[in-house]
């Protein structure tokens, strides 16, 4: 691959790690470049390519790397996904594979969609760009050309609903549907709650992000880290408070907190608390 400096780049597997080295035009040598390669030690770099002017970007087994090969700044992302290729498309936008999976980056953030299982997985190092700008990725079952143009940005937030309900680790049956219900309340002795929520949205189901908090107990946001969310609060004390939760489709467009699942929980307070009690005066017995 050669970069706009005129140098020409390659990816090398030296004693089990791989480097990336370059040919130097004025000395017609070929040097390492050490402080990416450091910084790709113990991973699998699959593809690079030139991205703009004097920029690199490579496609490795932790992640997506860019380097400024003038200013050394090498920035690295996702380093929990394994990615199989990289291109970039004739708007400057970057296209990473995944296992079944494609990325885009558009210097910002990324989104990414789910490919049909007749294509297979893709193949490690297979990318091109047609001549009309459009990048094409190799798979098991022939190659999938991606048109930027047609992937419009799902603009719709989803709609979160409560799905599920457990007291004291039961599940509880109601008497109206799961998503009507606005305000829950149990005696003292049912204090444990479990709250299975979910969104009403039909693209890129398995892409769905929660976040989710009980006001008065847990004032701030928790993302969960499934796409099927289960909350559980154990042993609240008797008073008011408010669950809720929001969903990010896809290309990262939340639902507004104005539109969250909302539900009022009311905890009563013990009996004894409510009822007045009285005391009978016993002699005190010391031995």
């Amino acid at each position: 691959m050669q970069s706009d400096d005129g140098n020409i780049w390659l990816r090398l597997l030296i004693n089990g790690d791989y480097r990336l080295s370059y040919f130097d035009k004025q000395q017609r040598v070929f040097k390492i470049n050490q402080k990416f390669s450091d910084s790709t030690k113990n991973t699998r770099m699959r593809e690079i390519m030139a991205a703009s002017i004097n920029k690199m970007a490579a496609a490795t087994s932790k992640g997506m790397y860019f380097m400024d090969i003038n200013e050394q700044k090498i920035i690295n992302f996702s380093d929990s996904l394994s990615f199989q290729s990289v291109a970039q498309d004739k708007d400057g936008h970057f296209w990473f594979t995944e296992t079944n999976r494609i990325y885009k980056y558009d210097g910002q953030k990324y989104f990414s969609i789910s490919v049909p299982a007749q294509f297979g997985n893709f193949m490690g190092g297979s990318s091109i760009i047609g001549k009309n700008g459009y990048p094409i990725f190799g798979c098991q079952n022939g190659m999938l050309v991606v048109n930027p143009e047609k992937m419009k940005k799902d603009t719709l937030p989803p709609k979160v609903t409560l799905s599920g309900l457990a007291i004291l680790n039961k599940p509880k049956k109601l008497e109206q549907a799961f998503e009507n219900i606005q305000k829950i309340e149990l005696p003292f002795e049912e204090n444990s709650i479990e709250l299975a929520f979910s969104a009403l949205h039909f693209l890129q189901e398995e892409d769905i992000r929660y976040k989710y908090k009980l006001e008065n107990f847990q004032d701030d946001w928790i993302e969960s880290a499934t796409n099927q969310p289960t909350v559980s609060y154990n042993n609240l004390s008797p008073g008011t408070y408010y669950f809720k939760a929001i969903a990010a489709n896809a290309d990262d467009v939340w639902t507004p907190e104005s539109k969250a699942l909302k539900i009022k929980l009311n905890i009563l307070p013990p009996w004894y608390r409510t009822t007045p009690v009285i005391y009978f005066g016993l002699p005190l017995l010391v031995v």
